[in-house]
């Protein structure tokens, strides 16, 4: 992380976004505690893909040493 709380982590989330919610996805799904008749899978897909973009941008707006920060 640079003096100024910038990271590279928006940068990896990007490149790697794919591969990452891939990932994530299939932890998710496999979960025990994974509840079918709350949410199906394909809206946990797009609520997860949602989340990457806002986590990514929100590291890129903001200090992401200063977790009480509005980013």
């Amino acid at each position: 992380m640079s003096k100024d709380g910038r990271t590279r982590l928006p940068e990896i989330l990007k490149k790697y976004e794919r591969e990452l919610l891939a990932d994530w996805m299939e932890q998710q799904l496999a979960a025990v505690t994974r509840r079918r008749d709350l949410m199906n899978d394909s809206e946990l897909q797009e609520q997860s893909h949602e989340f990457l973009g806002f986590f990514r941008e929100a590291l890129q707006s903001g200090d992401a040493s200063d977790i009480t920060g509005a980013a």
